[in-house]
């Protein structure tokens, strides 16, 4: 089974490696049954799974694995566009917010805008970023294998655990 590390050590170990090769990403989210929310991000044939709750608005609190995808071709159809950052000069924003002040439909512009290739965070020297797509899915076990839906598992879990010790209060109904 994959080492279970904190959420926050596995985000900068995808951090380093998309700044490295931002090319070919998809990112999913999903909530489970529990109401934690489920990170999915996938490079490749190379998966992190991140399990988190919300503590705060400014705050999560969370773990995480990395594992290998079975079947990389399972996903080529989900999403036309992959993830990552793209840089908006200031004329291309003002663009979209004419459309959306006017009603228009943006989704052209958008699916544009996604076509561009995703830079690393060191190449954007423009204010405005676009970072996506983020894609919701229903039930993330739709795309993991039965080893992977065993990690998810650990990972909530682990999570509770965590929770349970270091913040009570979010599990625990008050009196």
């Amino acid at each position: 089974m994959p080492r279970i590390k904190d959420a926050e050590e596995i985000r900068k170990e995808i951090s380093a490696k998309y700044n490295k090769d931002p090319k070919r990403w998809q990112v999913f989210i999903s909530r489970d049954h529990k109401g934690f929310y489920g990170l999915i991000v996938i490079k490749g044939d190379e998966m992190w799974l991140i399990k988190e709750e919300v503590i705060s608005p400014y705050k999560t609190v969370g773990l995480g694995a990395k594992d290998r995808m079975e079947d990389p071709s399972l996903l080529a159809d989900i999403s036309p566009f992959q993830f990552g950052l793209r840089p908006l000069s200031q004329d291309r924003m003002e663009e979209i917010m004419e459309l959306v002040d006017k009603g228009g439909p943006i989704d052209g512009l958008m699916a544009k805008i996604m076509r561009c290739e995703p830079k690393p965070i060191r190449a954007i020297k423009t204010p405005i970023v676009l970072q996506g797509p983020v894609i919701h899915l229903p039930k993330s076990s739709e795309i993991l294998s039965e080893r992977q839906r065993r990690l998810d598992a650990e990972l909530r879990e682990g999570l509770e655990k965590l929770l349970y010790r270091k913040y009570g209060q979010t599990v625990l109904p008050y009196m």
